[in-house]
């Protein structure tokens, strides 16, 4: 289990399938790494525009609990750094 902040309760989360309609709602597409924005390049050619590499971190899947939290940790420093501006 990844543990929660303050601000978030991520307890019982579970990953979804990005799917074309899930993109389509989006304003902005954040991935983690540039293999992860180039995947969804492939998929999505037509959403480009809002595609953007959110911050370049080690992709934590299949890495024990302080992979995920590190990440976790990075994503959140990220998304704080947007939200700034």
């Amino acid at each position: 289990d990844i543990p929660s902040t303050p601000d978030n309760d991520y307890k019982g989360h579970t990953a979804t399938p990005v799917t074309l309609d899930l993109l389509k709602q989006m304003d902005t597409i954040y991935a983690i790494t540039p293999s992860h924005a180039m995947a969804l390049f492939s998929a999505a050619p037509e959403l480009a525009e809002k595609i953007e590499i959110l911050v370049d971190i080690a992709d934590p899947y299949g890495g024990g609990l302080a992979a995920y939290s590190a990440a976790l940790a990075d994503i959140l420093s990220a998304l704080e750094g947007k939200n700034a501006n």
